[in-house]
């Protein structure tokens, strides 16, 4: 609706919107972006796609279909001509962009760093970021690298000793690949054995990432917690987690407590085989 008095409401599109839709409207005015969520059985699995339409009606596109990851924060570029998004990914999540008149996904922003929130204006992008070892800080988006702006985190965290962060992928019962991450204590000792945490993400949907939050989401942190107090803390991102495709996402629907608890399963037993985990001192927990 135009911005004044008495004016009627045209409706655009009808869709499958997913929690926390974010407009996003072209600077000339022309096109608005959204997010589409997938249909509504498949809510628990979202993995959201970029759409635009003309802001006088029309049809829709959907622009990021074809790159099979969920995205979020859509924001036009100051000369409309494409729009910048997050995208979740493999334990991580990216800054990238996509021009209006269709293209490649360009991706904007390194892995180092997971990015969870972005802000432009003036030609100008601010992000939040983390990682590891460092907690949520705002940083400056440019010619595809990340200028750290504050440091609001930097003296706590030089006072404590974190964990290492490892990769990990292992097969499932079924022959499944499935990817997470073991959280060792500070003072890991290869020759020993350690009790073990398995600390699984709520949903299904989100994914455990190398970020270190302290307040949105809080099992980052808590992992490090624990393995502060001596326990290594396995972090699987098993079926129907974000950022391994639609079909990964959506293959317990209908169907939970069978595949993700083997994905499970099989996190601690490959704990267990590469001599890390202690498999008398297991414990389990997690969020949701």
């Amino acid at each position: 609706m135009e911005a004044r008095p008495g004016s009627s409401v045209v409706k655009l599109t009808t869709i499958d919107a997913p929690g926390g839709q974010h407009l996003a409207w072209s600077p000339d005015g022309k096109l608005s972006a959204y997010l589409q969520g997938s249909e509504l059985k498949y809510d628990a699995y979202k993995q959201n796609t970029l759409v635009v339409i003309p802001t006088a009606g029309g049809s829709s596109r959907n622009l990021t279909e074809k790159i099979d990851r969920g995205v979020s924060s859509p924001e036009f570029t100051q000369d409309s001509s494409s729009v910048s998004f997050l995208v979740a990914d493999e334990r991580r999540e990216y800054a990238a962009k996509i021009s209006i008149a269709d293209g490649p996904v360009q991706r904007l922003s390194d892995s180092e760093l997971v990015v969870y929130q972005q802000c432009s204006a003036a030609g100008h992008t601010a992000v939040l970021a983390s990682s590891d070892t460092l907690a949520p800080e705002v940083f400056a988006l440019e010619d595809g690298k990340l200028r750290k702006l504050t440091s609001h985190n930097d003296v706590l965290l030089s006072e404590l000793q974190l964990g290492a962060v490892r990769d990990i992928s292992f097969k499932s019962k079924d022959g499944t690949e499935i990817h997470g991450m073991m959280v060792k204590p500070p003072s890991f000792d290869a020759s020993k054995k350690y009790p073990t945490l398995l600390w699984i993400h709520g949903g299904p949907n989100g994914q455990d990432d190398h970020g270190l939050p302290f307040n949105t989401y809080p099992l980052q942190l808590e992992r490090q917690l624990f393995a502060a107090h001596g326990y290594v803390v396995l972090a699987i991102n098993y079926r129907g987690s974000s950022g391994r495709g639609r079909q990964f996402t959506q293959s317990i629907f209908a169907d939970w407590g069978n595949k993700e608890v083997a994905d499970l399963l099989a996190g601690v037993d490959f704990a267990v085989a590469s001599g890390v985990a202690d498999p008398q001192r297991l414990g389990i927990g997690g969020w949701s």
